[in-house]
């Protein structure tokens, strides 16, 4: 199961404010999305947050573990 994490959590990561890491997300730099339309409750996987700071493309959530390469 992928680990997700909260806004909050993400930003600590990152060492960002947590507006500043929805600005990325927004813009679609950064992995995340909302839980509802019109939302205020961020969600971001771990692994991608990660992927993502390293400068690799994110692997997909689809995919199963065995076809990740």
């Amino acid at each position: 199961m992928t680990e997700v994490l909260t806004l909050s959590e993400a930003a600590r990561i990152v060492r960002c404010k947590p507006q500043t890491l929805v600005r990325a997300i927004k813009a679609g730099v950064a992995p995340g999305r909302l839980l509802s339309p019109g939302g205020r409750s961020w969600r971001i996987p771990r692994a991608a947050l990660l992927d993502w700071l390293a400068g690799r493309e994110p692997q997909s959530a689809e995919a199963e573990p065995g076809e990740r390469e």
